[in-house]
Parts: structure tokens; sequence; C-alpha cells
């Protein structure tokens, strides 16, 4: 444990010999009404494909999960089982384990499985969720292949009282409490939030043989959740603000079976707790930014049917220091370094650790007036893995008014799992880092504004080549990861977004299509009968259109969701196809101040064409559903502290 500890005691003692400097200093406040953020994410995508999600549909979301938001919302590919049971991504016809997710910039990918799950997470607990697509490694270190989606909860300060209280219920056991409660002033900061969810998914679905088709019901498929997240900020002096995060979740799910096999009584049970402690001070030109975190998880499997009791303890320690600075109003530099120690207890997993540290440095640059560029360089060190330098370069260039040519070339990589690399039996310890190259180009035509009407469009094209692909293969008694593969990627997207506003009437339109050919290349098996077929469960067609009115204080919304073929088995043969489906929603709301208070609520129909669909082949998708809230807000400005 000794040996462990030495990566926070650096960023420790960073803090403490920094704090007397920084609080002798009287220099004007340069922080303002301060939002602590990670500019990496906001200043230096140049190039880059970003979706922020506006505050709106973010509220139209509230009493769903962040599975839901992403799948209607992008085209992004969620893998999913059920509701609140499993729901993984497929980014740009990447596996799960290829895109990078973090809170509080940090990331918060599993150490054992290299993925997170978003079936439990729900919406309504984060203040701002974005989306980078397309390769980050250079930027947010492994897994950022893909792309990448970034989980924020932001300390604000002098803004009085806030507290939130909301309830939604819904078909099939679905019941969800959420209430947050937050105050602030010009010198600290602090806001709580609890979220209760469980449903039972006890939905009807049709399971059609040969010679009989007859309705079921779905069993065994409960999910719980148990959410609390507290913020705390306080600010030191003019300068500088110290904030802490914290993060408790805990699920209990039952597992049900594939509906050709009999009913199941497996369930897993996942625990997690992470903390982060930030520190940051401002420059006249820039910042110094630290921050510790300790992340705890735990995930236990218990199968009866075959005879299976697994559990696995993950904990990463974890630091960085990061520092940036401008050197005029056209460059800008951010830099730093980060320094882990992830450990694993298991069933299955024994001696399962490893340190890992990383260099970053990034600078963007206006080339001239329309022309911005950035050069982002990063070098991870994992012990006993030979991890690749990665470096990206991006530009964005107005080439005319409202069009924007955009472009970003990348390295990236995957550091393989503790799973991967410690399993008993199988782990191997040998394996290399997944990596390769990606590209994009895109062009922007940004905001074209009339007195009433916006519009915006937006066109990408990208391909990558990703060598090393892990894959777990047969080995006889038991499975093992080898790299075995090489894989080819390459795709379009296009996104409009459409408003109108008439007095006290808003239309916004929004659509999303995205084509995504993803195919082995290159295989080491003989017996590999993947080469030159379309990855399992990466459909080649996604799309998704919105359409949101409000007047006044009431507001009509319908998203509709289509979904191309996909396979299932790596030769893509015609037993294994998953049938295309098309969903849709249609909600409404209302809401109605009081001096400082707010009563919202609202109503929706999900699948209301009540279609029959699965997303994994004999995992039944709920048919035609419904989900009712209220949510009343209290706001007390301090005026006093603005």
């Amino acid at each position: 444990m000794t040996n462990k500890l030495y990566i926070p005691a650096i960023c420790v003692a960073i803090l403490l010999l920094q704090a007397p400097r920084l609080r002798a200093q009287t220099t004007p406040n340069l922080l303002g009404d301060v939002t602590v953020t990670d500019s990496r994410y906001n200043d230096f995508t140049i190039g880059q494909k970003t979706i922020s999600i506006d505050s709106a549909t973010l509220e139209q979301y509230h009493n769903k999960t962040i599975a839901e938001l992403i799948g209607q919302q992008t085209t992004i590919y969620i893998k999913q089982t059920a509701p609140g049971i499993l729901a993984t991504t497929a980014f740009r016809g990447t596996s799960s384990q290829q895109t990078g997710f973090y809170w509080q910039g940090l990331p918060v990918n599993s150490p054992s499985l290299g993925l997170t799950d978003l079936s439990v997470l729900p919406v309504g607990l984060f203040d701002k969720i974005s989306v980078y697509s397309g390769g980050g490694s250079s930027l947010y270190g492994s897994g950022s292949i893909g792309g990448s989606i970034l989980l924020e909860n932001r300390p604000s300060f002098s803004k009085g009282t806030e507290i939130v209280f909301g309830q939604a219920m819904g078909s099939y056991g679905l019941s969800q409490t959420h209430f947050s409660g937050g105050y602030s002033n010009k010198i600290i900061y602090t806001r709580s939030a609890y979220t209760y969810r469980f449903t039972e998914n006890n939905y009807d679905y049709t399971y059609a043989r040969p010679n009989l088709t007859e309705e079921r019901k779905l069993k065994n498929a409960n999910s719980l959740q148990h959410i609390f997240l507290q913020d705390v900020g306080y600010r030191l002096t003019n300068k500088d603000v110290i904030s802490f995060h914290y993060w408790h979740q805990q699920s209990d799910r039952e597992i049900p079976n594939a509906i050709t096999a009999r009913d199941g009584t497996a369930e897993q049970y996942d625990r997690s707790n992470r903390a982060v402690l930030q520190f940051q001070h401002a420059y006249e030109n820039g910042f110094l930014k630290a921050k510790l975190a300790y992340f705890d998880e735990l995930q236990v499997f218990d199968d009866p049917a075959i005879f299976t009791d697994d559990s696995t303890n993950t904990r990463a320690y974890i630091s960085e220091l990061q520092y940036e600075h401008g050197f005029s109003n056209k460059t800008r530099l951010n830099a730093g370094f980060t320094a882990s120690f992830y450990e694993a207890f298991g069933s299955n997993l024994k001696g399962a650790d490893q340190y890992q540290g990383a260099l970053f440095a990034a600078v963007k640059h206006q080339v001239y007036k329309t022309l911005n560029a950035k050069l982002a360089i990063r070098q991870e060190f994992v012990q006993d893995v030979n991890v690749p330098i990665t470096p990206s370069l991006g530009a964005e260039w107005a080439i005319v008014k409202h069009v924007i040519l955009k472009g970003n070339v990348a390295y990236n990589y995957r550091v393989p799992t503790l799973n991967d690399r410690f399993w008993s039996p199988g782990g191997n310890p040998d394996l290399k880092p997944e990596s390769g190259w990606t590209e994009e180009v895109g062009i922007l035509l940004s905001p074209i504004k009339t007195k009433s009407n916006t519009l915006t469009l937006e066109f990408t094209g990208y391909h990558s080549e990703i060598e090393n692909w892990i894959q777990w293969v047969n080995v006889g008694t038991f499975f093992s990861p080898r790299n075995i593969k090489k894989v080819e990627t390459k795709g379009f997207e296009a996104s409009l977004n459409y408003s109108y506003t008439l007095k006290k009437v808003r239309l916004q339109l929004g659509a999303n299509y995205g084509f995504t050919e993803s195919i082995t290349k290159e295989v080491e098996l003989a017996s590999d009968n993947s080469l030159g077929q379309q990855l399992i469960f990466v459909p080649k067609h996604t799309g998704n259109a919105q359409l949101h009115v409000a007047y006044g204080n009431a507001s009509i919304f319908y998203n509709h969701t289509v979904v191309g073929e996909a396979y299932d088995a790596s030769d893509n043969n015609e037993n294994s196809i998953i049938d295309s489906y098309n969903i849709a929603s249609l909600g409404l709301s209302y809401t109605q101040k009081y001096n400082k208070l707010s009563i919202g609520i609202s109503a929706q129909v999900n699948n209301i064409w009540d279609r029959d669909y699965v997303v994994i082949r004999f995992r039944p998708m709920p048919r035609r559903n419904f989900l009712i809230g209220i949510t009343i807000k209290f706001l007390n400005t301090n005026k006093a502290s603005i």
C-alpha cells in the first residue's frame, strides 16, 4: 500500500506548496462567477465533430437514462438487452471498449471491463453531457478511438438556493424519485442530489417459432438503482478555487435469459464510489489545476443455475496536474501529466495491478483570421505494456461566411483491461494495445440566421484502421484474449438543426443520419471467418429525427429512431441477422411559475407505434409504454452575492 500512495502524495505536496504563495497574492478577481471545467474538452477539440446536449433536451430526458438520450439524439448505436439491465455503445463502428467515458475530466470506464453501462445512468443527475466524435487519445487517453462522452457537474457560484424534487411513474413498474438541493454565494457552492429508480420490466412480448407463436411475459428482469452525488466548491481567494465531487451508485439487477432458454435466476450487484478533489488557480493568462481521485467499484454476479458466484473489486488512484497558458490572443498551450495506480481483486483475478502515467500537451493557434489549428501529443506509460506515442492535428477554416471546413487526424490506442491481462484462467499479460490512425473531414454550415429562422447543417466523413484488435478466443479448455485482427471503419454522418420563432411559438427540428462500414481486413487465425465481414452489433444505417414545438409554458415533442440490420455472428450468415427497427416517442409538458416556485408536469408515450423489436436477438424490448412525471423547483437567487 505504501508504494501506491506516492502518486497522490505528489499532487498533495504541490497543492500544499502552492497554497501559501497563492493566498498571498492580491490581484483582481479573475474568476468572476466561477465555473470550473476542463478546457481540454472544450477548447482543444478543433477539427472534431462535437455535440453539446442543450438544456431543453436534457430536461426532456430528465426521467430517462443516458442510453435513451444518446441512442435517440445521436448516431451512436446503443446495444442493450432490456431497460436498466445493460446498455453499451458502438461509436462509429468501434467496440464498446473503444468509447471513452469521462466524469469531471477523468476516465470512468471500468478498469476490469473497459466499458461503461449507460442503462443505469439517469440523465437528470448531470449538469452537462457532451459527445466528441472521432479519435481523441492525444487529449483523453486510452480508449477514445470511436469517440468520447463527457459527463459534468459544474460548481457555479453566486446562484443562491435551488431545490428540485421530481417524481416519475411509468409502465412495467417504473418508478423514479429525484431530489437535489444546492446553495451558493460568492465564496461557497454546495449541491446534493439523489435518485432512486426501479423497474420490474415485466412486459409482454411475442415468441415466434416455425410452428408456434405465443405471447409471453419477461421474467427475472427487475432493475433497481440508488445514486447520490455531492459537489462542494470553496473560493480560497479571488483566484483560487478548491472543489470536491463524490458519486455513489448502487445497482441490483436480475439478468433475464434469452427467450430461447428457460427462465433464469441470475442476479448482478454493482456498487461504485468515485471521489475527486480539485484545486484550480487562475493566472492572468491561464490556470494551474490539480486533481486527486479515488474510484472503488464492486461487481458481484450470481447464477445458481450454473453454480456461479463471482465477484470483482477494482480500485483506481488517479492524480493529474494540468497547466494552461495563453501566450497571446492567438496562441494557447495546455500541458500536464497524470499518474495512476489500478488494482483488482476477485474470484478470477490474481495479482492484477498496474501503474500508469502520461505526459500530454496541446497547442491551439489562430493561423490567420479564418483559420484555427491545434496540435496535441500524448505519451502514455503503462507497466509492462509498450504504448505508442499519440499525436493529433486538427484545423477549422471559415472558407466563406457561415461555411466552416473541419478536419482532424489522430493516432489512437486502447490499453488492454485488467481482465484481458490478468484473468485466471486465460489472461494474457503479453497483449499489445489496440492502435491505429483515424481521420475525419467535415463541413459545417454555421448558424444561418434570419429574424425568425436559424439553420445549422453538418456533414462529416471518417475513416480509421485499428491494428492488434483484441478478441477472446477458444484455446482449448478456456478462452483467452489475443491480438488477432485489423479492422477498417469508414462512414458518413449528417445532421440538421432548424428553429423557427414567432412571438410565443418556437419550433425546433433536428435530424441525424449515420452510415458505418466496419470491416475485418486482416485475421491471424485460419479458423476466423470474419474476414471481409461487418463487425457484429454494428448496423450500417442509423438515424433519428426530433420535432419540438413550444407555446408559452407548454410544449410537445416527437422523436423517431431508425436502426438498420446488424449481425450477431462474425461470418454474417443469414441466420445471424438482427432485424432493422424503427420506434418513436411522443411527449407533452407544461410548466407554471409562481414567483420563486415552478411546477412542471410531463407525459410521454414511448414506442408509440407499438413495435415488436430487439436490439440483441432473443432479447425483446418493451412495446408501447407510458411515463408521467412532476418536477417542483424552488429558486431563491442570492442577489447580494451576484
